[in-house]
């Protein structure tokens, strides 16, 4: 189970989704994280591994869920805001990440050849 709660990534990102739903987020977050740090559980302390997590989820809801997005306008020009931004969020998870793989989601079993 994971060491961050929905209400972590409350703090982090405005959403409309369930705690449920968000840990359901959470738990993926640990998973990955387990699975790319060796010693996941000894290598980063609970507070690191809560860091982590909360902010890991809280890229995945905005990567594939819920990406919140408000206007603002000024006499004839419009601007959106999507909350924290994706770079944000990915700065935010590499910065916490010892592994240096999970703020980018990359099959690296795909390869695409742009050549003749």
């Amino acid at each position: 189970m994971s060491t961050a709660t929905p209400g972590d990534v409350r703090g982090v990102i405005a959403t409309d989704l369930s705690d449920s739903e968000l840990q359901s987020y959470l738990d993926d977050a640990e998973f990955e994280a387990q699975d790319a740090i060796t010693d996941y559980d000894t290598i980063l302390t609970e507070v690191e591994r809560t860091q982590l997590e909360k902010y890991l989820a809280a890229l995945k809801v905005r990567e594939w869920r819920d990406k919140a997005i408000s206007s603002a306008s000024r006499e004839t020009a419009s601007i959106d805001y999507e909350g924290p931004t994706l770079g944000a969020l990915r700065k935010a998870v590499e910065k916490r990440d010892p592994s240096g793989t999970l703020a980018y989601n990359v099959d690296s079993s795909r390869y695409v050849n742009s050549g003749p």
